[in-house]
C-alpha cells in the first residue's frame, strides 16, 4: 500500500505538473488542492481519500472538481470528477480499475474475493466512485487518466453552473 504522503507526492510530480502548466497553483497544506483564476471562472481540482483507505492491500482516492461560481459568494460549485465523465471516459475507468483489482487480488490471495471483484462493465452514468491503486504504478496510470479526462469534465461542470444560475460575467 502506498502511504498518503507518497500518493500527494506522485500527485503533485503527475498531475500537479500539468496542471501548473494550465495555470493552476498549489494550494497550501499537505493535502491542499490546485487553483486557478486564470480564465472568466475559478477553478479547483482536489484530491480525497476513501475513509476504507488503508484496508487491504488496495487503497482509493477521488479528485474533486471545481469550476464557476454559484450564487453564494466565494463558493465554487464542484463535483467528484467521476459523476462528470461521458461514457468513453467511465468505460476507461472501469477497465483501469478491474485492472488494478485484479492485479490487488493476485497479490492478495487470502484476502476476501469478494473485495476484489472486476466488474467488466462500464460505471454507470451518475454514480460516484474511487480510484482504486495498489502501487505507485497504478497512481501514475491513474493521474494521466485525470489529465486525459479534466477539461471536458470542467467544461461540463462549468455548462452545468451556468445552466443552473447564468453565467456571472452577465452581470
Amino acid at each position: 500500500m502506498v502511504p498518503a504522503t507518497r500518493v500527494q507526492e506522485i500527485a503533485d510530480e503527475v498531475l500537479g505538473e500539468h496542471l501548473v502548466a494550465d495555470g493552476f497553483r498549489r494550494g497550501r497544506g499537505r493535502r491542499a488542492g490546485w487553483t486557478s483564476d486564470v480564465g472568466e471562472h475559478p477553478r479547483f481540482v482536489a484530491l480525497g481519500f476513501s475513509k476504507w483507505n488503508g484496508v487491504g492491500v488496495v487503497g482509493e482516492f477521488r479528485v474533486e472538481v471545481g469550476a464557476g461560481r454559484s450564487h453564494l459568494p466565494g463558493a465554487v460549485p464542484s463535483l467528484p470528477l467521476s459523476l462528470l465523465l461521458d461514457d468513453v471516459g467511465r468505460a476507461e475507468a472501469r477497465d483501469l480499475h478491474d485492472t488494478v483489482m485484479r492485479m490487488a487480488r493476485k497479490a492478495a490471495p487470502n484476502a476476501d474475493p469478494s473485495l476484489y471483484v472486476p466488474r467488466d462493465r462500464p460505471f454507470p452514468r451518475g454514480v460516484e466512485f474511487f480510484f482504486p491503486y495498489a502501487d505507485e504504478d497504478d497512481l501514475r496510470a491513474w493521474f494521466q487518466f485525470v489529465i486525459r479526462h479534466l477539461p471536458a469534465a470542467m467544461d461540463r461542470l462549468l455548462a452545468d453552473v451556468r445552466k443552473a444560475w447564468g453565467d456571472p460575467q452577465d452581470g
